[in-house]
């Protein structure tokens, strides 16, 4: 599956587990996380503190669900 963020930023992923292990990989803010759950956590209150939506970040499927869910993420056909 292919996916497109709101940065126009392509990812290949076979499922949702790996997109958000491509999204963990090619971000600038993962060096500053001490583990792939706190850059979730991170990424989470992030969007929620600049967009005001919520974003769950206690697995990998649950947060790529709201990245979609709220545009911030689409899956390119």
């Amino acid at each position: 599956m292919r996916y497109v963020d709101n940065a126009n930023c392509v990812y290949n992923a076979n499922n949702k587990t790996d997109l958000a292990e491509e999204l963990y990989k090619s971000s600038w803010s993962r060096v500053h996380a001490t583990s792939k759950e706190d850059w979730y956590a991170s990424c989470a209150n992030r969007i929620h503190e600049q967009y005001g939506y919520s974003v769950r970040y206690y697995d990998p499927i649950a947060f790529v669900d709201d990245l979609i869910a709220n545009n911030f993420i689409m899956e390119i056909h």
